[in-house]
Parts: C-alpha cells; sequence; structure tokens
C-alpha cells in the first residue's frame, strides 16, 4: 500500500512538473510573438518591454551589438516616423533550462526584405514573468554562397563601399532658402538615424538646404564638404565608386536622388514627390562593384 501512495505521489509530483514546464513554455512562445508584434505595429514601449534592462540585441550586420539603450536610440527615429520592421514566425524551438528560470529558443522568422532568418537566444524569468536577455538574428547562407560570403568578409570592408543617399530636409520658401523649422528637426533625427556610419566623406549640391543638411556631418567626420553638381548624376557616381573614401553621405534633392541611385547601379523604379522627404537609401557596393540597396524612411 505504501509503495502505491508513494507511485501515485511520485507521478502526481512528476505531472506537475510537465505541467508547469508546459505553462513556461506557453508563456515564453507568448512573449516572443507579442515581442515581433510589437516591432511590426510599432509600439517601442511594449518591444523594448520585453527585454532585460542588461540585455543584448544581435543584429544582422557585424557591427551591430547592441545594448538596450544602443538599440533604442538606434531605432527612435524609425518609430517616430510611425515604421517598424515586420518577421513572421514559421518555427519556434524553446527548451527549458535546470531550475525552470532560464531558457533558450531557436526560431525560423521571415521579413519581406531578408527572407528566411533565424531567430536564437535567451529569456530568464524575472517577477514572475519571462524576459529577453540575448536575441541573435542572423540572415542563413545557404552553403552554394559560402565561399563568396567568406572571401568578403576576409578581405574586410574596406573592399567594399557604403554610400549614404538622402535628400536635404524641409526649406523654407525663397529662391535658396534654408532649413525651415521642420527641417532641423528632421535633420535632428537624421543625426541619431546615422550617428554609426563614420563617413569618411560627404557631399552636398551648393545650394543652402543641402549645405545645412550635410553640415553636422562634416563637422562630426573631421572632413571638408565636397561640393558636387546635381545635373551630372553619372559623373557623380563615377566619382563615388572610384574615391578612396569608404563611407560617403550624398545630400541631394528629390529630383536628383533617384537618378544617382541608378546610376550607381541599383535597379529601382523610384520617383519622389516634391512633398517626400522621409527618405534614406543606404547602398552597399561590394568588391567586385555590385550594388544592393536598402530603403529606409526616417
Amino acid at each position: 500500500m505504501r509503495h502505491a501512495m508513494f507511485t501515485t505521489a511520485m507521478i502526481s509530483l512528476l505531472a506537475g512538473a510537465a505541467a508547469m514546464v508546459q505553462d513556461d513554455r506557453a508563456a515564453i512562445d507568448a512573449v516572443l510573438t507579442d515581442f515581433h508584434a510589437a516591432a511590426a505595429e510599432p509600439d517601442p514601449q511594449r518591444y523594448f518591454g520585453h527585454f532585460t534592462d542588461d540585455a543584448i540585441f544581435f543584429g544582422t550586420d557585424p557591427a551591430e551589438r547592441w545594448t538596450v539603450e544602443e538599440f533604442r536610440e538606434y531605432a527612435r527615429p524609425i518609430h517616430e516616423s510611425g515604421r517598424g520592421w515586420t518577421y513572421h514566425m514559421r518555427q519556434r524551438l524553446i527548451f527549458m533550462g535546470p531550475g525552470g528560470d532560464t531558457a533558450w529558443f531557436d526560431e525560423i522568422v521571415e521579413s519581406a526584405h531578408y527572407g528566411p532568418c533565424r531567430g536564437t537566444g535567451v529569456l530568464v524569468k524575472q517577477d514572475g514573468g519571462w524576459k529577453i536577455a540575448q536575441y541573435n538574428l542572423v540572415i542563413p547562407v545557404p552553403n552554394d554562397y559560402a565561399d563568396q560570403v567568406v572571401r568578403a568578409t576576409r578581405q574586410g570592408v574596406s573592399a567594399a563601399k557604403t554610400i549614404v543617399v538622402v535628400r536635404h530636409a524641409e526649406k523654407e520658401a525663397g529662391d535658396d532658402p534654408g532649413l525651415s523649422d521642420a527641417g532641423r528637426e528632421r535633420l535632428e533625427r537624421l543625426r541619431h538615424m546615422l550617428a554609426r556610419f563614420e563617413f569618411n566623406a560627404v557631399y552636398s549640391t551648393a545650394f543652402n538646404r543641402t549645405r545645412q543638411t550635410a553640415a553636422p556631418f562634416v563637422d562630426a567626420a573631421g572632413v571638408e564638404m565636397t561640393i558636387y553638381d546635381a545635373r551630372d548624376a553619372s559623373a557623380l557616381a563615377a566619382r563615388l565608386r572610384a574615391a578612396e573614401a569608404t563611407s560617403a553621405l550624398v545630400v541631394g534633392h528629390s529630383n536628383t536622388a533617384p537618378d544617382l541611385l541608378r546610376a550607381l547601379g541599383v535597379e529601382t523604379d523610384l520617383t519622389m514627390d516634391e512633398s517626400e522627404y522621409e527618405h534614406l537609401f543606404i547602398v552597399r557596393i561590394d568588391d567586385i562593384g555590385r550594388a544592393a540597396m536598402v530603403h529606409l524612411q526616417y
């Protein structure tokens, strides 16, 4: 009888433990699902609320190792523009650590831009809930393309170029106007957006509005502003490709930025309306001259 009672008690205890583990897995799954939903809406308060205070976020670029505050500052201009980033979960596995206060996961998430990505990370239980202590987002590289990626990585960033193209911020009225109050506010958002870039060349047309937009980046980089002719996109593209600078900012106009992107080798049908100031283009040119573009808004 005692053996039967002992066995029954053990079964009950194990069943209870299994139910607790299942409950924790369900809670972790809900946290990760809401984490991605908050990023897409966007709801930055809810999104960053899912992190521990000392969490680390690893982005897809090797330089993207962010504390929560660094990541929040990077994302601020994006969120203030009402935009977020959308990843749809396709598969998720959750594993519980000893003691039930830590867990780790791996998941496949998909975005319209990057396609399938792999997210991995660690969660810890705090105050009865689960918080993300680390999230690592990577773009899986098929083996057939691994050699190309390895070659580019070994050559380092000096073998490639990054060219950021942006239109001047909002302007006042007049023949050669400077920036308006709204333009100066947008310029401040742009400074935050590009804070992680170390430009070694800054290009502007001769107009006041473009020079004023470029000025803070000239000061930060400690370089002279290079004035270019906005009417000749092909000449500017050739100049940018041939220059020693590996990271350049180009400030232009709504009717010149699309032409420059095409001249740099980006395949795009983009047109910009006179009322649109929020576009930001990051063009990466690899070691064999191929161009790829990321289009953001701020």
